[in-house]
């Protein structure tokens, strides 16, 4: 399908959207441990 050689999308466009994924998941955890949680709560 791709020649040989090649990739779909750069080195750098994928670690891009690794590195966001990466940022949006830290965030949604974050969010998540500051919000009320049954193993925290008393």
């Amino acid at each position: 399908m791709w020649p040989r050689g090649r990739r779909p999308w750069p080195e750098a466009a994928a670690a891009n959207v690794h590195r966001r994924q990466y940022a949006m998941r830290r965030r949604f955890h974050r969010e998540w441990r500051s919000s009320i949680s049954p193993r925290h709560s008393p």
